[in-house]
Formats: structure tokens, sequence, C-alpha cells
């Protein structure tokens, strides 16, 4: 199996404070961290000199980064009724997304970080109706071939800077299901496209697939987020990894087995008590991967 240099988290999983968190990560051997917020503000809207402090710590404790997580793309779909061309907000106006990509890339360089996260786009849905009673609307070709023309874009600015795209499986998003992952996979053959794959996300979408299905695909996997699922009274929620339905022990055998070299990154996604299921989780990743 791998060594625990593999294992990775999302820095505010465990608290917005990143100077507290660094120190207490070395226990788990982890040696790089995944950002999306830190100090409550988002990582690609970071000012230059917020990344220098930022940068100034994770260099004392030796810590480098894996990810840049930010929110590119992650927004409503542009022919969606919640889109909103003049919105200033990532979540309504796709526009903001692509403005944002030069900066996106040049604070993974000031990071010395060669991967960044992006979505497919957002259904317009709130998270209740989601869980109880939502259906995949049919996509046109046409507006398909947006959502992959915005990527395709974004992965040609990122090559050039020797930096490549993962694309995660969102739930809520146009590529959320399998079906859909294969979808973009097929159209997007860019070797600095690949997927950030989620195997809780899948859960959500009332998928649960063994690892066989992932490692089809594992040239293309360039990241991996990791939370556990499982229902209570019928409804789906995350728990502390490795408690839950998604069987990791026999997930992280498989991978460790294929010649995987990227980072399996806990996300854990609760809604309480996050701090202490991120420690519990991170501990029962490093016992499987050890």
């Amino acid at each position: 199996m791998t060594n625990t240099g593999a294992l990775s988290v999302i820095t505010d999983e465990i608290s917005q404070d990143i100077k507290s968190v660094l120190p207490s990560l070395k226990q788990y051997g982890i040696t790089h961290v995944e950002l999306r917020n830190v100090w409550n503000k988002n990582i690609i809207d970071f000012s230059d000199e917020e990344l220098e402090k930022l940068k100034q710590l994770l260099d004392g404790q030796d810590m480098r980064v894996c990810n840049v997580a930010g929110p590119l793309f992650k927004c409503y779909a542009p022919w969606t009724s919640k889109h909103d061309p003049r919105s200033l907000s990532y979540g309504r106006n796709v526009q903001r997304s692509r403005d944002m990509r030069e900066r996106v890339l040049e604070i993974c360089k000031t990071l010395e970080c060669d991967r960044t996260r992006v979505f497919g786009y957002l259904w317009p849905v709130n998270f209740v109706k989601f869980m109880f009673s939502f259906n995949y609307p049919e996509i046109t070709a046409d507006q398909w071939q947006q959502l992959v023309d915005d990527i395709v874009a974004f992965v040609d600015m990122a090559k050039s800077e020797n930096i490549t795209v993962v694309m995660e499986n969102e739930a809520m998003a146009l590529v959320s299901t399998w079906e859909s992952t294969l979808r973009i996979l097929e159209d997007i053959q860019d070797p600095s496209f690949q997927l950030l794959l989620d195997p809780g996300n899948y859960f959500f979408c009332n998928e649960i697939h063994p690892p066989s299905t992932y490692l089809e695909i594992q040239d293309r996997v360039g990241h991996q987020h990791i939370k556990d699922g499982k229902k209570t009274l019928g409804v789906k929620h995350f728990t502390t990894v490795g408690e839950g339905l998604l069987g990791y022990d026999e997930y992280f055998d498989a991978w460790t087995g294929s010649g995987y070299n990227g980072y399996f990154s806990l996300e854990t996604h609760v809604l309480f008590r996050k701090s202490n299921i991120s420690y519990k989780s991170l501990a029962n990743m490093q016992e499987m991967l050890e």
C-alpha cells in the first residue's frame, strides 16, 4: 500500500485559523494541504499581501499545497432562471469565473501548486428539493457545449503554466453522475484536464460504485476528495470517514495498489463537530492507508 504522503485535507474542514491547523497535521504524515477558505475568505479572493502571509505560514511548517480549490464555474448555468449577468456573486454569474481565471493561475504559481479545481455549472435547485424530489433535467447539445467551451478555454490557459485543471463531480451540477462524468472526460481529452473524484458526491446522486468502476478511468483522475455518507431515517448525510456506507477500506486498498500517485484529500462536509470529526477521519484514513 502507499505511504501516507498521499493523505491531505481541505484546511477549513478543521478551522479557518490555518496557523493553528498546520502543526496539528504532522501527526498524520501530511505534507500537502488543499486550500479553499482561509481566514473566512475564499482563496481566490486573496490579495497579494494575504498570499504572501499565507505562503510564509506554509513554508514555516514545511507544508505545500496540492490543490487550489476555488469556486470557478460553480455557478448557475447561464441559461437558467437563477443566473444573473449583473451579479458579482460567483454562484450567480458565470462571467465572474471567466474574469478570475488569470488570477487563479497567479495564485497557483505563488503557492507553487500545479492543480486547481473547477465545477460543471449548477442546476437552479435548493438543497432540500434536491434531497427529496429532484430529477436532473434534460440538457441540449448546445447547452452542454457552453460548459465544454468554458472549461476548454481555462484548460488552454492553465496548461501554458503547467497547471492541471481538475473538475469535481458535484451532486447539484451538470457533471454530477457517473454518466455525466464520463461524458465530460470524453469531450475534453486534454491531459491537462482531469477528474477530481469524489465518491461522497456520487452517494448524494444515489450512486455507490465499486472501486473497480473508478479504476477504469484511473489515468484521468488527478485528485480525490474523501467524505463518507450514510442514511438516517432515509435522509442522506455525511459522517466520519470509515463509519459510513462507502467502504473506504476496500476503496483505499484498490487505489493504493493501482499506481495512483495523487492525493486523498479529506473534505468531511459534516454540519456539526466538524473539527473533531475531521481529526477522527484523518486518523481513520491514515490507518487505512498505512
